[in-house]
């Protein structure tokens, strides 16, 4: 069977950072990747840099939800296909979910749809970042989901904050989920080998409605260039901070 792993995390966590790594760490070996974007602009999927037979973009809303899980369950009968022409088995299928996903649902929506058969559930890992996980937690019913799903929860960009908050983010990971495996890092900086890691216990879940009454999207076009770095610091230390901003600035993305 097909190993197939999930990564998790809210935006700006290093879902993207940790992919890259992993890209490394099976380089040379018939992995697929498929991101998927909450927005209509798949941006991860090009910072990825990968040849189009082995990346799948799957843009503009959460493939947990009604109205995506379709196409997604149809990019995983398409790769199962295309290994069975091939006579090439896949080492594996490696995951980005959206930021606001709740991905508790996978392992049902493989048993419904027989692609059990095929994929075997391997790691679930969920990307956090300390500095606003409390925060996110108490306002996001998905945050919680993601951490209840998970195997093994990375607390990200622990150089960023100070050791209160990745003290207090830790404690609230093992309350939510006392099985998961909790690691430290900085860029993402851990020895995963996310397609043998041991399936985390099952989470029940539901499809997410198509029209998620937690999450807003706008998008805001700019006339002129403007600093990323300046308009992300602006946004956390302003009345906006509650909200998130993302603007394509030729490829770059800010959160």
């Amino acid at each position: 069977m097909i190993p197939l792993a999930l990564v998790t995390g809210f935006l700006g966590s290093g879902k993207t950072t940790l992919l890259k790594r992993l890209i490394d760490r099976y380089r040379g070996q018939p992995v697929a990747w498929l991101v998927n974007e909450f927005g209509q602009v798949d941006v991860d999927g090009q910072l990825l840099e990968l040849p189009p037979d082995r990346l799948v973009a799957v843009p503009g809303g959460s493939i947990f939800c009604r109205c995506l899980v379709g196409e997604f369950i149809e990019h995983l009968k398409a790769l199962s296909a295309r290994d069975s022409a091939t006579g090439s088995p896949r080492a594996g299928v490696v995951i980005e979910a959206s930021g606001v996903a709740d991905p508790r649902v996978i392992a049902r929506m493989l048993a419904e749809t027989r692609l059990d058969r095929v994929f075997r559930l391997a790691g679930v890992v969920a990307v956090i970042d300390p500095a606003n996980f409390l925060k996110l937690l108490s306002a996001l019913p998905a945050i919680a989901a993601q951490v209840q799903a998970a195997g093994t929860a990375i607390l990200n960009r622990i150089d960023l904050c100070d050791a209160q908050a990745v003290e207090a983010a830790e404690q609230a990971v093992r309350q939510i989920n006392p099985s998961a495996r909790v690691l430290r890092a900085r860029h993402c900086a851990v020895d995963l080998d996310i397609l043998a890691e041991t399936p985390p216990s099952p989470a029940d879940g539901q499809y997410a409605p198509c029209r998620n009454p937690d999450y807003l999207t706008d998008t805001c076009v700019v006339s002129r260039p403007l600093d990323p770095q300046a308009l992300r610091c602006l946004l956390y230390t302003s009345d906006a901070a509650d909200d998130l901003l993302c603007v394509d600035l030729g490829g770059r993305r800010i959160i």
